[in-house]
């Protein structure tokens, strides 16, 4: 039997909370295919999954921004239909927006999530 596919999409594996989601949920799907895409190439966490970079980095350059929209457009989309996902999941704005733009009208479920900063806060200020 063939396992199901869930593909997270995330800008990169950095050092940030969403970096430590994507690790979790690897490490607690273990009977899914699992594939984490990111925008560039930091990564700096080990997710127990299959990586692919679609080699566009986030930049403050607003000529590179707006090259890298139908960049990451065209690439994630191909990448959708090439492995066919059961499941996407997105962590981040950048992430979420392409998901969406990238769902084709076939029958899988994509999921976002969309970080609201500030909303779980404990007594000591930090995040639950």
């Amino acid at each position: 039997m063939n396992k199901k596919k869930v593909m997270f999409i995330i800008p990169h594996l950095g050092s940030g909370g969403a970096g430590h989601v994507i690790v979790d949920l690897c490490n607690g799907l273990v009977d899914y295919e699992r594939i984490v895409l990111v925008f560039g190439n930091i990564i700096k966490h080990n997710v127990g999954a299959q990586i692919i970079s679609i080699n566009s980095p986030a930049t403050q350059n607003l000529f590179k921004k707006l090259l890298n929209f139908p960049i990451r457009y065209l690439k994630i989309r191909e990448l959708k239909e090439e492995i066919r996902p059961d499941f996407v999941v997105s962590l981040l704005e950048p992430a979420n927006l392409f998901n969406v733009l990238t769902k084709k009208v076939i029958k899988r479920l994509y999921f976002s999530f969309i970080p609201i900063k500030g909303v779980l806060k404990d007594e000591k200020n930090s995040y639950c």
